[in-house]
C-alpha cells in the first residue's frame, strides 16, 4: 500500500511540475509592411493645438521615420539633431524619437548615421517612443 501511495504522489508532483509549465509564446510582431512616413512636424503642430487630438490620431500606428543616432543603448537608440546655440556658445542636442530594437538591429547602427526606422509611435512618451522597432536596410 505505501508503494502505491508513493507511487501515486510521484506522479501528481510531476503533473503539477510539468502539466502546469505552458510555454511561453513569442509576442506577435505587428506587420509594419505598411507603414506611414512620420512627419514630425505635423505631429508637433497638431500637439501644440490639441494635445488629445495629435495622440488619437498618432498613437498606436505604424509608421517610418528616417533620422541621425545620437544615443545608442542596451535596447534603444534615439535619433535627434545638433544645433549650434549662439548663446551658449555651444552644440546642443535635441531628442526626436526613442526607437525599442532587437539586439541585431542595434548592433548595425552606428553613431551620427541616418537610417530609416519602423514602428509602433507611442505619444506619451518626450521623447516619443517607438516600440516593436526594426532598421530598414534600403
Amino acid at each position: 500500500m505505501k508503494k502505491v501511495i508513493a507511487l501515486l504522489m510521484v506522479v501528481i508532483t510531476c503533473f503539477a511540475l510539468f502539466a502546469c509549465n505552458k510555454p511561453q509564446e513569442k509576442a506577435k510582431k505587428p506587420d509594419l509592411s505598411n507603414a506611414i512616413e512620420l512627419d514630425m512636424d505635423a505631429y508637433n503642430a497638431l500637439k501644440e493645438a490639441d494635445p488629445k487630438q495629435a495622440e488619437k490620431e498618432y498613437d498606436g500606428k505604424a509608421y517610418k521615420y528616417t533620422g541621425t543616432v545620437v544615443v545608442i543603448e542596451n535596447s534603444y537608440c534615439i535619433l535627434g539633431y545638433e544645433e549650434y546655440d549662439l548663446i551658449f556658445d555651444l552644440y546642443k542636442t535635441y531628442y526626436q524619437i526613442k526607437i525599442y530594437l532587437e539586439d541585431e538591429d542595434l548592433d548595425k547602427l552606428k553613431l551620427e548615421e541616418t537610417y530609416t526606422f519602423a514602428g509602433i509611435l507611442e505619444t506619451s512618451f518626450s521623447p516619443l517612443k517607438m516600440r516593436d522597432g526594426i532598421l530598414i536596410e534600403e
